[in-house]
């Protein structure tokens, strides 16, 4: 982990940020879901329902033997140690960006 550049979103079960740069904060958070296991999520202030809305819902690998943050933030963009494929553990590092069209985050095809 330590050879990836950028900044880890940390430790922490919850981060607070402006990540998506909209002038608003957003909550980032590990969570674990009952139907999708552990997840890492986003949620923004949704002004026009007054309250908070799911930007980014991820399953990501939790590893509790060797713990490393599997979230990395980059100016706008998260790279997220995504859970492809539950049954057989699949892995694959993609890259989520914000789209304003969409209002979340959206696995980019780059």
């Amino acid at each position: 982990m330590e050879k990836i550049p950028g900044n880890r979103v940390g430790n922490e079960l919850i981060t607070i940020g402006d990540f998506n740069s909209d002038g608003v904060n957003e909550i980032a958070s590990y969570s674990f879901y009952v139907n999708i296991g552990y997840v890492f999520t986003i949620f923004g202030f949704n002004e026009l329902k007054n309250d908070f809305s799911d930007l980014c819902i991820i399953p990501v690998l939790i590893n509790f033997e060797t713990p490393f943050s599997p979230i990395e933030f980059n100016e706008n963009e998260f790279k997220i140690l995504e859970v492809v494929d539950n049954e057989y553990l699949e892995l694959a590092w993609n890259t989520y960006v914000w789209d304003k069209n969409t209002v979340s985050y959206i696995r980019s095809t780059n």
